[in-house]
């Protein structure tokens, strides 16, 4: 028998046995099935990485399609002249969790670990968060010491409430709204003080809309499960979790990272991500070249049809927004459309400014705005005390982010397609002025208007998610959804999922 190729280090045979026909049949098909990547934000780029580095050869071309001049997403850094760093977007990524290990996994094979720049569990950024309540700006307890003594805004000590969680009897409900779900098990004032500013820093949305079981499983799930919040959560943290033997993953469990970033932002990650493809064999990037259709072909393919391009595709992972995915979509399948529309997303403004000097009242993370304030301003980052290593070299400088709009942006701006960025400043300064007295003039602002750029998980999203992922199941079709609309907002999760994605396809 003579040997004419070889696959994964494995010969085979050259004699025209049924067998060895098949094979060789079976490698084609793999060398030219294509992938289609719709998105090259942070999801589009890490399932297309995950593809891309298998031995499986599942797919012999992957294309990444992105409508805009750049790859990224959300995620976008601006590094000034000067030196100093302006995070757009996600500006620190937690380690909590198999979603945070992930991505430490990743920065560390993508020899980034010299560049991580850590928030030490000791740090002001760390222990010191703040709400604007009531017009005056409130520590939250952090630590044992302020557990157990009265601070307000709260009217008893915060330890009282834990306390008293395991006791009280209500109603396992299949989802709620996440005050609801907070002000049965730990009172009105945990609810208005506590999670109703978490949605709006997460989701820049209504705690009193968003889904429990879809925004915080980590909380919800444990607690459905026990009949308590804090049972759930200590028997869960009992459990055995999974060690990863990742360095960097191990140092920051060691010192207690609450969040990380990367020393020139977290740009870096995306752009480190997309070098890699563009110099991958079988791996394309087309920019500025918008998905304009998807057909489904009667032997299961999908003929993609792009400004400039058309593919037939034996795969396509859509990492775009459910309700642009829906616009793709033909007329016959109106279903999986409609289901698609039901995810809608907020916009955020997001006003970055540098001042001269310190002006801040206080070191610390910063700080957000109940919703019940009725204020424009959803909450401020303390950048330069979070991450001073993205100060501008030379004299000491302020940087500061301003969130505003989400859930509440047409009610307060109008339109995001056509909100004034200078009246967008004017209210940012305004507020500034009246909750930290802040009057200085910054000597640098930058505004960017996301338009849909956080979906909203309402209550009952997670029926929806398994509605949209049955239907593509009964329907046999070569399509993935994955992205901030399905399964999680944060980068982390974003990077999880298009990982476990791409592992699905390759098995």
């Amino acid at each position: 028998m003579s040997i004419l190729f070889s696959y994964n280090g494995v010969a085979h045979c050259s004699c025209s046995c049924l067998e060895c026909f098949q094979l060789v049949c079976l490698l084609l098909a793999k060398m030219t099935a294509l992938a289609v990547v719709l998105g090259g934000g942070i999801s589009g780029l890490s399932s297309a990485y995950y593809l891309a580095r298998s031995q499986a050869l599942r797919f012999g071309k992957v294309v990444v399609v992105e409508s805009s001049h750049r790859t990224g997403g959300w995620v976008n850094t601006t590094v000034s002249e000067d030196g100093a760093i302006f995070e757009h977007g996600p500006r620190s990524l937690r380690t909590a969790g198999a979603v945070g290990k992930n991505t430490l996994e990743l920065v560390s094979i993508k020899n980034l670990s010299e560049s991580v720049v850590p928030v030490l569990s000791h740090h002001a950024a760390a222990n010191k968060r703040f709400i604007y309540a009531r017009n005056q700006m409130h520590q939250l307890p952090s630590g044992l010491k302020s557990v157990l003594f009265t601070q307000a805004p709260f009217t008893k000590p915060f330890i009282s409430y834990i306390m008293k969680e395991p006791f009280v009897k209500t109603e396992i409900e299949e989802d709620e709204s996440v005050h609801d779900f907070i002000r049965k098990r730990l009172g009105n004032e945990i609810a208005d003080y506590v999670m109703d500013p978490l949605c709006i820093g997460i989701f820049a949305g209504d705690a009193r809309k968003l889904s429990a079981k879809s925004c915080f499983p980590a909380i919800f799930d444990p607690a459905r499960q026990r009949g308590s919040l804090i049972k759930g959560l200590f028997l869960q943290g009992k459990e055995a979790k999974s060690e990863s033997n990742c360095a960097l993953v191990k140092q920051a469990k060691k010192e207690r990272w609450p969040v990380w970033t990367l020393q020139g932002g977290l740009q870096t990650l995306t752009d480190k991500l997309t070098d890699t493809l563009m110099t991958q064999h079988g791996v394309e990037i087309i920019k500025q070249n918008q998905c304009k259709q998807l057909e489904f072909t009667d032997n299961n393919t999908i003929k993609v049809t792009t400004k400039d391009n058309c593919y037939t595709a034996d795969h396509v992972i859509s990492a775009v927004p459910a309700t642009v995915l829906s616009g793709l979509l033909p007329s016959n399948h109106n279903i999986l459309s409609k289901l698609l529309q039901e995810i809608q997303q907020v916009s955020v403004a997001v006003i970055n400014l540098e001042f001269e000097g310190n002006v801040l009242p206080t070191d610390g993370f910063g700080y957000l705005i109940p919703s019940w304030e009725k204020s424009k301003l959803l909450g401020v980052i303390y950048d330069s005390c979070t991450f001073p290593q993205h100060n501008r070299p030379g004299s000491p400088t302020t940087r500061l982010t301003c969130m505003m709009g989400g859930h509440w942006f047409e009610d307060n701006f109008g339109d995001p397609a056509i909100a004034d960025p200078e009246h967008l400043l004017a209210v940012a300064m305004e507020s500034l002025k009246e909750q930290i007295n802040i009057e200085a003039k910054p000597t640098r602002s930058i505004v960017n208007i996301h338009k849909d750029a956080i979906p909203q998980y309402r209550v009952g999203h997670f029926k929806i998610v398994d509605k949209i992922n049955k239907y593509l199941d009964h329907h046999n079709m070569p399509l993935d959804v994955i992205g901030s609309s399905f399964c999680g907002v944060s980068v982390n999760d974003c990077i999880y999922n298009g990982r476990r994605t791409a592992e699905k396809l390759l098995t």
